[in-house]
């Protein structure tokens, strides 16, 4: 039995029942719990992950009842993506400065997130 690069088994010539079928087993466990970390199994490269975005206009913001200066919108996610698998950023529509705010889920595809300045356009983007 040869071990490969990130520690899956491969089977040589002559391996019988009683080393092929532990090693296909370890296989299976750590393929299924694997993260592409570079130590379980290979990083994914940047240019592979899959992003979409949405805009969130200034002329939505709605004050927060009780919380002076502070505003909120409800957010549907675009056709496709759900909020529980997705990581979700924000940037400034006009000038691209990063936007680290509060959101919180509201359904499968929608979510609230606050600001505290409402004459800001916005890009969700989804990844």
């Amino acid at each position: 039995m040869q071990t490969l690069t990130y520690g899956l088994k491969q089977p040589e010539d002559g391996d019988k029942g009683s080393i092929f079928f532990p090693a296909l087993e370890d296989n299976i466990i750590q393929l299924d719990a694997h993260y592409h970390d570079g130590i379980d199994s290979s990083l994914i490269p940047t240019a592979s992950l899959v992003y979409s975005t949405s805009s969130i206009l200034s002329a939505a913001w709605v004050a927060v009842a009780g919380h002076t200066g502070l505003y909120s919108q409800t957010v549907t996610m675009p056709t496709g993506l759900t909020y529980d698998n997705r990581v979700i950023t924000f940037k400034d529509a006009s000038t691209g400065h990063v936007y680290l705010l509060t959101i919180e889920k509201v359904s499968a595809n929608s979510y609230e997130v606050y600001i505290n300045d409402n004459s800001i356009d916005l890009t969700a983007i989804y990844v």
